[in-house]
């Protein structure tokens, strides 16, 4: 997802300090006319330096937070740059389409979102609000300037690439149909055990005895609650224990004890079990054969599901859109001299047009009137 959407709780001067023990001081421009050279402009948008390095130095703190390997870490450290431009690249592309569709979000809408952020957070007071923006290096401004960008991210979506993404029913039931192993329940079984416990007083020969006297009797129609009721009367109450499992499914159990309870009809009590906490005698009360759960009840998170798939492959072909007919100006920072967006389309200093992979020459696009 894009840099509008990433989050971090790491305050600046941890940042800082962070990048700063592996010499990657964040380039946070001392002059103004520096700090405001316009680094990227994409139709009539633009992206200064100041604006790059801050989002650079947020992303180098996050790849830090995390806990990599150092040769992980340091791969995505040197890949932050041209990420963070291309994420700043499809955003502008985004927002100026929206100028374009002549989108825009007023002030109540973002003035209810961030009352949305504060209580999600427990924050009651504007002052609280700018005091835990600012352990982010944040400030009120800025996180305003972000939530309307990602609320106009928002609206061209919805109007541009929601329409793209519907699935009807008749796609819906398809899916279901073609993706039914996933939604297949495998067998159950309701059981209860009767334990003779290794840690009852009992030694190994005498759970053996007991276990063998008590499947005899349950065999035989014994009650057994009963009968080890009876056990404990005779051998103590820590001897032998009564449980009701309840319902258990393929790998729910002890790979012997599921071994054996699979071989079992309902109402089959099973040979002693040499398991965990001593000898079990299992048995099954019910049964639910293999099943599929019904169409109702799985169609919201299919449709959920099939919709998250189709809008991150459409994002991508209208991003390709949206840059064939994108007018743009770039003056790299050092290092990028050669950018590529994520479509793989090459954008070189100075350039109106972009290079499709491949070509080595692009039409002109026309700027804008």
């Amino acid at each position: 997802m894009t840099s509008l959407q990433r989050r971090s709780t790491c305050s600046l001067i941890a940042r800082s300090a962070l990048l700063a023990s592996l010499g990657l001081a964040a380039a946070f421009p001392v002059a103004a006319e520096v700090a405001n050279r316009v680094v990227l402009r994409v139709n009539d948008r633009i992206v200064t330096l100041y604006d790059f390095d801050r989002q650079l130095a947020r992303a180098r703190a996050d790849i830090l937070e995390q806990a990599r390997d150092s040769e992980q870490q340091r791969t995505l450290l040197d890949n932050a740059p041209r990420e963070v431009m291309r994420s700043l690249f499809d955003e502008l592309l985004i927002l100026t389409r929206a100028d374009q569709l002549g989108l825009a979000v007023r002030d109540l809408e973002v003035d209810q979102e961030i009352r949305e952020q504060m209580t999600r957070f427990g924050l009651s007071t504007e002052e609280e609000m700018r005091a835990a923006l600012a352990q982010n290096g944040i400030t009120l401004e800025q996180f305003r300037t972000n939530l309307r960008n990602q609320l106009l991210w928002r609206e061209v979506t919805q109007e541009e690439l929601y329409p793209r993404i519907a699935v009807d029913e008749q796609e819906l039931r398809a899916l279901y149909r073609e993706r039914a192993s996933e939604f297949a329940v495998p067998e159950q079984r309701r059981l209860r055990e009767v334990v003779v416990l290794e840690d009852g007083g009992l030694d190994a020969d005498g759970r053996a005895r007991v276990a063998g006297e008590l499947r005899a009797a349950w065999v035989a129609g014994g009650d057994p609650e009963e009968l080890v009721a009876g056990a404990r009367a005779d051998h103590g109450e820590l001897a032998v224990a009564l449980l009701d499992v309840g319902w258990v499914g393929p790998g729910d159990l002890a790979p012997e004890l599921e071994r054996a309870v699979w071989q079992l009809a309902p109402g089959d009590v099973s040979e002693p079990i040499a398991a965990r906490g001593g000898l079990h005698l299992a048995q099954v009360l019910e049964l639910k054969e293999q099943s599929q759960r019904p169409f109702e009840d799985v169609r919201n998170a299919l449709l959920a599901r099939e919709r998250s798939r189709r809008f991150e492959q459409e994002l991508e072909k209208y991003l390709e859109e949206l840059e064939e007919k994108a007018y743009y100006d770039f003056r790299p920072p050092q290092g990028l001299e050669d950018f590529e967006t994520a479509s793989g389309r090459r954008v070189r200093e100075g350039q109106r047009e972009l290079l499709a992979p491949g070509r080595q020459v692009a039409e002109p696009v026309a700027p804008p009137r």
